[in-house]
């Protein structure tokens, strides 16, 4: 694992992240990315596309503090290997990279998603549906445009 750490580079940018990272990664591609989900000027669902346009065989992991279940089923959809929730470690970060398939093994829920968290992907269920616009969102949930920026604030509930 060791090796891995060092033939990583963490590229970094201010302004347009999405277009001027993929500028950089056109002229360095890499083996390896790791994408922030919630980008300054997009989604980091978008860059997974961009990436795979530069080098097809690039290993994607989505990183985020905001998980839901669609988003982490759309990011693998367009090619990402993982999908992470942070905190996470650079080890943890590294065997996901790395991790070809699947767990079959992974430890399966004693009980059912909370009426909160349910409440939370729904939301962002809607908000994606309506492309991000807090308004349509709030018109499609039938609630309060303030009362839905309040509920987008907070994290999700954990689980």
């Amino acid at each position: 694992m060791s090796s891995v750490k060092q033939r990583v580079t963490v590229l970094g940018s201010t302004g347009s992240v999405g277009v001027s990272t993929l500028d950089v990664i056109a002229r360095h591609p890499g083996r390896y990315a790791v994408v922030a989900l919630k980008l300054p000027d997009q989604s980091g669902l978008r860059l997974i596309a961009g990436l795979h346009g530069v080098d097809p065989t690039t290993r994607i992991v989505v990183v985020t503090a905001y998980p839901s279940i669609e988003t982490a089923v759309e990011a693998i959809k367009l090619g990402a290997v993982h999908y992470l929730a942070t905190p996470v470690s650079a080890d943890r970060l590294i065997l996901a990279m790395l991790q070809d398939a699947g767990n079959a093994d992974i430890a399966l829920r004693d009980r059912p998603m909370s009426v909160h968290r349910i409440t939370w992907e729904y939301i962002h269920h809607v908000l994606h549906e309506n492309r991000g616009n807090i308004s349509a969102t709030a018109r499609a949930l039938s609630i309060d445009r303030r009362t839905l920026q309040r509920k987008l604030r907070k994290r999700p509930v954990a689980e």
